[in-house]
C-alpha cells in the first residue's frame, strides 16, 4: 500500500519541477491509471490558479501531506491495521489538494456545480477520483459511487434543462415506455445500430445532450460486459424502484390506465414522455 504512496510523492514533486505527466506516470506503469486522475487534477488545478501560492502555504502543505506517508509506512509494522480509516484517507486526499490548490481557495467548492462542457468540470471529476483513491473500504466506496451516479444524472437534467448540447456519459438501466426509450427517467434515442435492449438492462450512456430535452446516444453497450456483476446487480437493484416511482409519477400527472389494465402497469396508455421523471434525482438512494 505504502508502494503508491510514495509513487505519488514523486508524481507530485516532478511535475512541480516541470515534468509532464506521461513522463512521471512512465516511471510507475502499475499504478499509471490510479495515479493518472489526481495527477491530472492537480495540473489543471494549477493552470487555473492565477498566482503562485507562498512558500509558507505550499510548505504547510507539503508537511501535511509528508506526515500522512511517514504514518502510512508505519502502519506497514502493524499487520492487523490493514485497512486505513475513511477519515485518514479523507485528510490526505484534503493535503494533497490542498498542496496544489493553496493560491486558488475554494476552487474545488467552486467546482462542485460545474458541468460537463465547463472548464471547472475537470477539477470536480478529479476531486471525485481523489476521494475514491483513498478509499478502500467496499461498502463506503461504493455508497461513495452511488453518489457520484447520481450526480451525474443530476448533472445530465441541468444540461437539458438549459437546452446544451454537452458530451455526456452516465451509468444507468434502460426501460421503453410506449415505444419510448429510457434510461434512469431520461429519454434517450437510440442509434440504427444499437444492439438489442430489453426492459432492465444495465448500460452505460455515451451521447449528446441537446435543446429538445433528450439524449442521443452514440455508444450503447451492455454494463454487465464492462463492469463486475455487482454493478449490475446495484443497477437492477435501482430498476425496481425505477419502475415504481416512475408509475407513480405518470399517474401523478393526471394520466389514466387504459382498459383492462391495472394501476401502475408499464404499458400505460396516452403517457406524456415529460411526465417520466428521474427517480434517483427525487430520491437519492
Amino acid at each position: 500500500m505504502t508502494e503508491i504512496f510514495d509513487a505519488l510523492e514523486f508524481c507530485l514533486q516532478e511535475m512541480e519541477r516541470g515534468a509532464d505527466l506521461d513522463t512521471v506516470l512512465a516511471r510507475f506503469p502499475e499504478h499509471a491509471d490510479e495515479l493518472r486522475p489526481i495527477l491530472k487534477t492537480a495540473a489543471k488545478a494549477r493552470s487555473m490558479v492565477s498566482a503562485e501560492p507562498s512558500p509558507d502555504v505550499v510548505r504547510r502543505s507539503r508537511a501535511q501531506v509528508m506526515q500522512r506517508a511517514a504514518q502510512l509506512r508505519e502502519s506497514k509494522a502493524a499487520p492487523r491495521q490493514r485497512v486505513i480509516p475513511a477519515l485518514s484517507r479523507l485528510a490526505i486526499s484534503f493535503a494533497l489538494t490542498a498542496l496544489f490548490l493553496a493560491s486558488g481557495a475554494g476552487l474545488v467548492n467552486a467546482s462542485a456545480s460545474a458541468l460537463p462542457g465547463e472548464n471547472l468540470y475537470p477539477v470536480k471529476r478529479g476531486w471525485e477520483s481523489i476521494r475514491l483513491f483513498f478509499i478502500f473500504d467496499p461498502q463506503l466506496r461504493n455508497m461513495l459511487e452511488d453518489e457520484y451516479e447520481n450526480e451525474r444524472l443530476h448533472e445530465v437534467n441541468e444540461l437539458l434543462a438549459e437546452g446544451r448540447h454537452e458530451v455526456i456519459q452516465f451509468a444507468g438501466v434502460y426501460m421503453q415506455v410506449n415505444g419510448i426509450d429510457y434510461v434512469s427517467g431520461l429519454k434517450v434515442i437510440l442509434p440504427a445500430d444499437a444492439p438489442a435492449l430489453a426492459n432492465g438492462d444495465a448500460v452505460i450512456v455515451t451521447g449528446r445532450t441537446n435543446a429538445q430535452g433528450f439524449i442521443r446516444f452514440q455508444v450503447s453497450r451492455s454494463f454487465r460486459r464492462v463492469q463486475s456483476f455487482h454493478w449490475a446487480a446495484r443497477l437492477r437493484w435501482k430498476l425496481r424502484k425505477d419502475r415504481n416511482r416512475g408509475r407513480k409519477t405518470l399517474l401523478k400527472a393526471n394520466q389514466t390506465p387504459g382498459p383492462g389494465m391495472k394501476r401502475g402497469h408499464p404499458s400505460l396508455k396516452n403517457t406524456n414522455s415529460t411526465a417520466l421523471s428521474n427517480p434517483f434525482l427525487r430520491h437519492p438512494l
